[in-house]
């Protein structure tokens, strides 16, 4: 009889929450994607230089790199943070590229 009791009241509990917590949520719709900033191919560089990024000091899990290579766009991998590794110095390219 307590059981019967318990379940009873746990499921009404259960039910006040839901109906004053609004039920369950609605999915949130799709949308496009915003491809605007892809509208224009990034200019080639006029350098060569590669920087490595670590997510810490200790300069061993690497999260992101920028890479460009002269007369190529610049290329991009993860994130940036403040521990930078120079890997290629910045070199200025003949004849412009």
């Amino acid at each position: 009889m307590r059981f019967n009791q318990l379940t009873r009241g746990l499921g009404l509990a259960a039910a006040l929450l839901a109906v004053a917590c609004g039920g369950p949520e609605a999915a949130p719709e799709p949308q496009e994607a915003d491809m605007s900033h892809h509208a224009e191919a990034p200019p080639p560089c006029d350098s060569t230089f590669q920087y490595n990024y670590y997510s810490d000091a200790t300069l061993k899990t690497l999260v992101g790199i920028r890479t460009c290579s002269c007369g190529i766009p610049l290329g991009r991998w993860g994130v940036v943070t403040a521990f930078e590794k120079v890997v290629i110095p910045d070199t200025a390219c003949e004849n412009g590229f």
